[in-house]
């Protein structure tokens, strides 16, 4: 209602009932005011028609209470009227008008304008930002103030001045309310050489649209992938999944997880909220290798400044063949020492060879293979062998040395028969005395194969010589080293100036692919008939050309620890799902952002893997981002791929070997470079 029309309606009921207006109290501060009353309050009594006197106090009172509401972002308005209802009187001085909001008094505003009877005020207006919900306000019109107990303004009424409460609803601001409306892993039953997808729907069920944001999905063994979730509008939903290759992934019973805006996630397990959601799964049993260590045994005096044996048996329980594995040996949680694994066919073994130099007091040897969880496997319950020892100190009085055969490494780790290997022998002196030159000595099998001489060496220094075998014939062969075979060094003890380790010569594997599971096509509807082909028969027409895609299944820093200092390099591993081989492949590796190799991968098989890796880096304390993009070479329409992530690099506690070892990095990986076998 307008001010004018309210003044309207008051005028009108002043007018029409005038015997509901009665008199005033005298204001007891003016005698001649009150003789003026008593006056007409006689000529009233008496039926005689008289003026009311004008000395009579107002009657203020607040009217038309109005609110404008918003959402809780935004300021809410509320308004109102001060007016005066008393017959024939005017208010003579300012007043206040003061606001109530939720039964709390709060600003006030003063109203000059002269009011007359029936006159309101100027509208009155507060604002205030407030949380969604309902609140209620009201007016006070000349509200007590300080030694004013009964406000500015003598009225003749001072009981009504709060108007009634007004109430409002604030709503609440619109906002997005994503969440996981469902969640399936499909097929929940996996065969050998199909894909799972795990499938999750995100729902907006909010007010407002979302921002983009991702889905996490995780299964027992850790984080499987994640998927982009665009900006949804509200009422609208989208379906974000990943697929799971079964032949990379153990076989057995699974729970699936999903988390919605992972980055934001307080909750890791599966819980019934709408931000998490799990789905069981199974892959079925297919042919996989399972690498154990078979058995280790410590050879060697157990003293500090010796060298110990560690002798390894390392066997395929699977069945199917491991690819190329390392074996790594720890001391506690620090690795000393690196080997590799040949592809080893079901029930194959490999034996290892190689000497550790522990200081003294109480160790927990540890053998593990493919420490890096490269190859998928069966079991991984059977990867490690741990062994406790006590290493006795020395109260040597004499610093000897004491020269040992450290590690023998060949090159490449699976040679066909008729390639050529490489051998690199690391000797080592352990002792702490100096040694003169001496000479080592290489054999196949029992037969001389070369000599070489091996320089002084202080003492922890080492030194490595590079033989070159050439013409093996298929089979296992046993290599061998003897350092100082003429005994010209004194030495502290010679137990340990010989190693030995197998090597498998073999034609390269001919594995077939896996079988093609891809469903039959429907059968076309008998009613329509495709029009014959150029001779008349039945229509040729040839299947599309499958696109030529792959992707990768991991990627990775392998570390070692070498001359005081860590090394390593970045290895990714790419799949082929297509029948068809894809070509040469670029990738380029960058550790945090910068370009650290610039590769080719020769080809991929169809249905197949192939590995590509850096060469060695010097890799820094701390965290570091390690990432691959690869491109098909020669096909336009393949999509580029880009893979990251984050690696955390723990400074080295000890070192072993001893920092001559850095002298044999460089050699060793152009060696693996030259003679690496292709794929």
């Amino acid at each position: 209602m307008s001010p004018q029309a309210a003044r309207g309606i008051l005028l009108a009921l002043l007018v029409l009932a005038p015997a509901l207006a009665l008199p005033g109290p005298a204001r007891a501060d003016d005698p001649f005011c009150d003789q003026q009353e008593q006056a007409y309050d006689a000529a009233q009594s008496n039926g005689a028609g008289a003026t009311p006197p004008y000395c009579r106090s107002p009657d203020l009172f607040g009217a038309n209470l109005a609110a404008t509401v918003t959402d809780e972002r935004f300021p809410s308005q509320m308004c109102g009227y001060a007016a005066n209802v008393a017959q024939d009187s005017a208010t003579k001085s300012p007043f206040y008008v003061q606001l109530v909001l939720d039964g709390l008094p709060e600003s006030s505003l003063q109203v000059l304008k002269l009011l007359h009877t029936g006159d309101f005020s100027d509208e009155l207006c507060w604002n205030a930002t407030l949380a969604a919900g309902w609140h209620r306000f009201s007016l006070t019109v000349d509200p007590p103030r300080g030694d004013a107990p009964n406000g500015d303004v003598a009225e003749s009424d001072e009981s009504n001045n709060v108007a009634p409460d007004r109430w409002f609803y604030v709503r609440p601001t619109p906002a997005p309310d994503l969440h996981l409306a469902a969640f399936r892993v499909s097929p929940p039953v996996g065969r050998p050489s199909t894909s799972q997808f795990m499938v999750a729907t995100v729902a907006n069920a909010g007010d407002a649209p979302s921002a983009p944001t991702t889905v996490a999905f995780y299964d027992d063994n850790g984080l499987v992938g994640s998927d982009g979730v665009p900006a949804l509008q509200p009422g609208t939903q989208a379906e974000v999944f990943i697929y799971n290759d079964t032949d990379l992934r153990p076989a057995g019973n699974f729970t699936a997880m999903a988390v919605l805006d992972p980055a934001n996630a307080t909750v890791l397990q599966c819980t019934n909220t709408l931000y998490v959601a799990c789905a069981p799964f199974e892959i079925l049993p297919h042919p996989a290798p399972d690498l154990a260590v078979a058995n280790v045994t410590v050879h060697g005096s157990f003293l500090e400044h010796r060298g110990l044996l560690v002798d390894a048996l390392v066997t395929n329980l699977g069945d199917r063949a491991a690819g190329v594995a390392q074996i790594r040996v720890y001391d506690g949680a620090v690795p000393i020492a690196n080997a590799s694994s040949p592809n080893l066919g079901p029930g194959q073994t490999a034996h290892y060879q190689l000497y550790a130099v522990l200081g003294a007091g109480a160790h927990t040897l540890r053998v593990v293979a493919d420490p890096d969880n490269l190859t998928v496997e069966q079991t991984r319950a059977n990867n490690e062998w741990d062994q406790n020892l006590t290493i006795q100190g020395t109260a040597e009085t004499a610093a000897q040395p004491d020269l040992l055969v450290e590690r023998l490494d060949a090159l490449p780790d699976d040679p066909s028969p008729g390639e050529t290997v490489m051998v690199t022998a690391l000797v080592r002196n352990a002792g702490q005395g100096a040694s003169n030159r001496t000479t080592l000595l290489l054999r196949a099998d029992g037969v001389l194969l070369a000599s070489k001489d091996v320089p002084a060496l202080p003492a922890g220094r080492s030194y490595s010589a590079v033989f070159s075998w050439g013409g093996a014939a298929e089979g296992n062969h046993t290599l061998s080293a003897l350092v100082d075979p003429d005994r010209l060094v004194n030495e502290s003890t010679r137990d340990d100036n010989a190693i030995q380790r197998d090597i498998t010569i073999a034609a390269p594997a001919s594995e077939s692919p896996p079988p093609d599971v891809t469903p039959s096509p429907p059968t076309p509807p008998t009613t329509s008939t495709p029009p014959p082909g150029p001779d008349g028969g039945s229509p040729q027409q040839p299947p599309p050309e499958p696109p030529a895609t792959l992707t990768v299944t991991n990627l990775d820093v392998i570390t070692r620890v070498d001359g005081g200092s860590v090394k390593g390099f970045v290895g990714v591993v790419v799949r082929n799902p297509n029948l068809a081989p894809v070509d040469r492949v670029s990738v380029e590796f960058r550790l945090d952002g910068k370009l650290v190799g610039d590769k080719v991968i020769p080809g991929v098989p169809g249905a197949g893997t192939a590995t590509q890796r850096t060469d060695d880096l010097d890799l820094p304390a701390g965290k570091h981002t390690v990432s691959a993009d690869l491109k098909i070479l020669g096909v336009d329409s393949a999509q580029p791929i880009h893979v990251e992530k984050t690696y955390d690099v723990a400074a080295p506690a000890r070192f072993l070997p001893a920092p001559g070892v850095a002298l044999l990095v460089p050699l060793v990986a152009a060696l693996a470079l030259a003679w690496r076998r292709r794929p």
